[in-house]
């Protein structure tokens, strides 16, 4: 528990010294930090399966999976302010940005079906998928009936951001309903986790397609939100 908490704490340090670099400064300084605080979530991730004792092999490559999805998550994050520096080639680096995020969460759904198969005593069948891709996509509907409300401009991202809004939401209502069958600790944090993250994309949109990517308060927001989630993700790990 010890080393849990001491790699939590590390990981929260470096994700709390970007975020200052980020408001005060940006720029290249901004992209260097975000890198080392990104690389603080994958870090963690390895480190808690590396100090994990017994681990069986569905724990291990749950665990395998989870770090390739948190390890697109620091390439997504680096491409996005990449985004910030080289406006020139805004298009491009947010493109690749959010398919690398949007890669994760197919990582992110794999583990967690992984670590239900290696839990449960029932299997997860197709009536439950097709629930779940359901309210996936009345959930996407709301998200962009709102998103004309707040004056929200997707542009040329437009397909783009439905796909990945579709798999994010994915994601996050499929954490629950296995978080709820399992009764896992590890799944409720993931699930935990994916709400942060949405929370955190919903304020990126606010950001990014709203008119407000200079709003202090909303950076803030944004990378506090997405850190934690990111961190929680990378803590579940311990407890597969």
């Amino acid at each position: 528990m010890l080393t849990l908490i001491v790699g939590i704490c590390v990981a929260l340090a470096l994700a709390s010294l970007f975020i200052v670099v980020r408001v005060k400064k940006g720029g290249v300084d901004g992209i260097v930090t975000k890198a080392l605080a990104s690389f603080g979530f994958v870090a963690l991730g390895l480190f808690l399966m590396a100090t994990k004792a017994g681990q069986n092999d569905f724990s291990r490559y749950s665990s395998i999976v989870i770090l390739c999805g948190l390890v697109c998550g620091l390439i997504g994050d680096v491409l996005l302010d990449l985004k910030v520096v080289y406006p020139f080639h805004e298009d491009k680096y947010l493109t690749f940005g959010m398919l690398s995020f949007l890669f994760g969460h197919l990582f992110f759904i794999g583990s967690m079906g992984v670590i239900f198969a290696g839990n449960a005593t029932k299997a997860i069948t197709f009536p439950i998928i097709f629930i779940v891709v359901i309210s996936a996509i009345f959930a996407v509907g709301i998200w962009f009936v709102t998103s004309r409300y707040m004056h929200l401009d997707y542009g040329k991202h437009a397909l783009l951001s439905t796909i990945y809004a579709g798999g994010l939401l994915f994601t996050t209502v499929f954490s629950i309903y296995l978080a709820f069958s399992t009764m896992l600790t590890s799944l409720f944090i993931m699930a935990v986790g994916f709400l942060l993250f949405l929370a955190s994309d919903l304020v990126l949109s606010l950001q990014y397609f709203g008119g407000k990517q200079g709003v202090k308060s909303l950076i803030i927001l944004n990378h506090s939100l997405y850190y934690l989630a990111q961190i929680l993700i990378a803590v579940s790990i311990y407890f597969i």
